[in-house]
Formats: structure tokens, C-alpha cells, sequence
């Protein structure tokens, strides 16, 4: 009878053969886990959203690990802080004013801080203190403050933008509001002329608010019973009487 047979020496070879390619298969297996985990560490996933800026590594190109290469930036959009520096006379004043309406604490949301960009006339923006530094800086004499802007829906404040900033020292209330065409200069005095019970004219010394949507605010030098000429002010002087006819407020506010 035929038997399939071989020699030792052909067995040990295939044997040894057999070996060297399980061996070239773990290898492989290994190799395949290794890319494997390297592909996982080789996903770049932003540690935050907002808007990507040009990327300066291309798809292809050779990096190094831990070479410090920056792919790209991402800046986020909303909320956005704004970084503001006060003098020391100027938050001195401004603490004092809090103190003094029982606010002590600087960080806090209830009190707004409004910023106006380089191409607007009104402050329109409105945010909230959220940080104080601890001291003055003393090659300057000013101190630093962040506010924090919730909302930027129109992606208006961008980083590295400027503006100016308005921070109020008290809590809103009511204010005497003029057309802000009213106010006259006389040589470093702001003066409006207003009609008397006898319908003359009479100029009156005002001291000035900010502007709020093309009205001015009147901080001292009228009363809210005052009736303040707002047309015609070339045609006017003082002692001359008028006939005066009241104009609509929201007439004036235009």
C-alpha cells in the first residue's frame, strides 16, 4: 500500500517555515494595531467653537510631533470679553460712587458696561464686569478690567478690535433729556435758551450728559418744567419776546 510519507529533515523545514509565517502574522497584527492607534491620536479635534482662521498645514505635508506647529486658530465669537484699562483717579472716583449707593462689589452683572466701536456714535453694545485685577500697574497707574459680553449674535466685536467704554456708577434712573441741537457754546459754557412765564427768552447755563439717541442728557442747570427753544435758535436772543408753540416729543427727538 502507498503511504504519503516524508523525512524528518522536510518536516522540521516546513515545520520551521510554518513558525516564521505565524511570526510575520503577529507582526502584522501588531503593525495594524499600532496604526491604528496612532490614526486615533493623529485626530485634531478643537478644544472649543467659533470661527477657523487659514490653515498653514496642508494635507501631505511632513510635521513632527511635539515640533510646536501651529495648524490653524480658532477664536470664539460668543461670548466675547472685552479687556479695559481704568486709571487710578478714574476708579478711585468710580469706587467711591459705588460705595456710596452701597454697592462694595466691583464684579457684579447687574452693573452694565457699554462699548461703542470706532464707527459708531451710540454705545450699543452692553456687557458685565466679570473681572478685577488686584493692583494698580505701576509703570502706567492704571488698573485692569474684563467685561464679558454674552451676546454677539451679529459678530461685530471681533478679537483684537477697539472701542470705547462707558461705565456707569450707578444704577439707571430717571434723567432730564433735550434735543441735543438745543445746546448752544458760549465760549466754554453750554448754555440753551428756554421760554419764561412771561414768554422771554432767557439763556440758561447747563452742565452736559452723554448723548442717548440724538438726545442730551441735562445733569444740572434746568428744571422739568423748563420750556426750552429748539428751532429757530439763529432767530432768537435774550430778552425778546416769542409766542411759543410746543413741539411733540417725538418731533424734537427727531
Amino acid at each position: 500500500m502507498a503511504q504519503k510519507a516524508m523525512s524528518q529533515e522536510e518536516l522540521d523545514v516546513r515545520n520551521a517555515a510554518m513558525k516564521a509565517r505565524q511570526a510575520d502574522a503577529a507582526a502584522a497584527q501588531a503593525a495594524l494595531q499600532i496604526a491604528e492607534l496612532d490614526l486615533e491620536y493623529s485626530r485634531i479635534s478643537a478644544p472649543i467653537s467659533g470661527r477657523i482662521s487659514n490653515n498653514t498645514i496642508d494635507i501631505g505635508n511632513l510635521i513632527q510631533a511635539g515640533g510646536g506647529q501651529v495648524l490653524t486658530t480658532i477664536v470664539k465669537q460668543q461670548p466675547v470679553f472685552f479687556v479695559f484699562d481704568l486709571s487710578e483717579s478714574s476708579y478711585l472716583k468710580y469706587k467711591r460712587q459705588r460705595n456710596a449707593v452701597g454697592d462694595t462689589n466691583l464684579v457684579d452683572q447687574s452693573w452694565t458696561v457699554q462699548v461703542r466701536l470706532l464707527d459708531e456714535q451710540e454705545f450699543l453694545h452692553n456687557g458685565q464686569v466679570d473681572f478685577v485685577d488686584t493692583r494698580f500697574d505701576q509703570n502706567t497707574g492704571t488698573i485692569r478690567l474684563r467685561a464679558l459680553f454674552e451676546s454677539n449674535a451679529n459678530g461685530l466685536l471681533l478679537p483684537g478690535s477697539f472701542g470705547r467704554v462707558r461705565l456707569p456708577a450707578a444704577h439707571p434712573g430717571p434723567v432730564l433729556l433735550i434735543p441735543d441741537e438745543a445746546v448752544m457754546s458760549d465760549m466754554a459754557q453750554k448754555i440753551v435758551m428756554v421760554v419764561d412765564q412771561d414768554n422771554l427768552v432767557q439763556p440758561r447755563k447747563v452742565e452736559l450728559g452723554p448723548l442717548h439717541q440724538g438726545l442730551r442728557v441735562i445733569r444740572s442747570g434746568l428744571q422739568q418744567s423748563d420750556r426750552v427753544i429748539t428751532k429757530g435758535l439763529l432767530r432768537v436772543r435774550p430778552g425778546v419776546k416769542v409766542t411759543p408753540q410746543l413741539a411733540d416729543s417725538s418731533e424734537s427727538a427727531s
